[in-house]
């Protein structure tokens, strides 16, 4: 089986990236997302593992609380 492959360069191990959410000048969620130092064998292809932290802040937080985590993989190639 041939996988198709597209260059990555946009993002690359061990990296980390922030994001803030607002609305109308209120604070309502971060998010963080952090990519594993190093590469993972998935299947036998290398993969890349992300991690993401989401959670509501202020306000928000007090009407509806997000506190949660997501992983998954992303292929090298």
């Amino acid at each position: 089986y041939i996988y198709r492959s597209l260059p990555n360069k946009d993002f690359s191990k061990g990296e980390r990236f922030k994001y803030s959410a607002h609305y109308l000048g209120v604070s309502g969620g971060e998010a963080v997302i952090t990519m594993d130092p190093k590469l993972h064998l998935v299947n036998g292809r290398q993969c890349f593992l992300v991690n993401v932290a989401g959670k509501s802040v202020g306000m928000a937080a007090f009407f509806y609380h997000v506190n949660d985590v997501w992983r998954s993989h992303i292929d090298t190639g």
